[in-house]
């Protein structure tokens, strides 16, 4: 989401963690993997990038966008810059809020698979890639689909979850953690209010930023109400 306030009537962006200026290969990977990645919508690709780097991967599914920004970044050279470009929003209904089991599993392996398995990569970098995107599935497996569909009584998705957990992706601790947790909630159907409130209270404390990252976003669409209605009104 690009975050916008208003700066002596201009509406600027504050301060985003990739540095501003030319990203040269395979530096755009390696911000991508330890960074935010940067708006799909606010990016410009050129034309000649099709015949290098190819189409989007349907095989990944909607992680499709930030799959084809890795792939493009691991040989080609990016500018960024702090200018607004464009104004994403997140809603309820989104697949990064929504996140189902059918979003992930197995989409998110064949992105990994695309990074890690590119030859022309430094061996240290695929493995790089490798071990912080895998964690990152090994996390999403866990609480975003398995944790979620336990508290939201779809006991078919935690199930596939855990044993996806188990039988493909070498964790069978999780997975038997989150069988049990499922059975416990099938028996005790109140526990689901509780496990809701632990797991927003654990999202809290794993990002420390989160209470000001919501301030800025409330703060960020009051200023765009703003900006926008100072255009109208401007006659411009």
């Amino acid at each position: 989401v690009l975050l916008m306030r208003l700066h002596d009537n201009r509406a600027v962006m504050p301060h985003e963690p990739w540095p501003e200026g030319l990203c040269r290969p395979p530096d755009g990977l390696r911000n991508m993997l330890t960074m935010y990645p940067p708006l799909w919508t606010a990016i410009l690709f050129r034309r000649g990038l099709i015949e290098n780097v190819g189409l989007l991967d349907v095989e990944v599914g909607n992680g499709c966008d930030i799959d084809y920004t890795f792939r493009v970044l691991a040989h080609h050279s990016m500018v960024f810059s702090h200018r607004p470009g464009a104004l994403g929003v997140v809603h309820a209904g989104a697949a990064t809020v929504l996140t189902r089991l059918d979003d992930v599993w197995p989409g998110m392996m064949k992105l990994i698979r695309n990074t890690a398995d590119d030859a022309r990569l430094d061996p240290e970098l695929r493995e790089m890639a490798f071990r912080i995107l895998i964690r990152s599935l090994k996390r999403k497996l866990f609480v975003d689909c398995g944790l979620h569909a336990v508290i939201e009584a779809r006991g078919d998705e935690a199930q596939r979850s855990a044993a996806i957990l188990s039988r493909e992706l070498g964790e069978p601790g999780r997975g038997r953690l989150l069988h049990w947790i499922y059975g416990m909630h099938r028996i005790f159907p109140p526990l689901r209010r509780v496990s809701a409130a632990a797991l927003a209270l654990h999202r809290c404390r794993q990002n420390g930023r989160s209470k000001r990252l919501i301030q800025q976003q409330a703060a960020c669409f009051r200023t765009y109400r703003d900006f926008l209605k100072l255009d109208v009104d401007g006659g411009h």
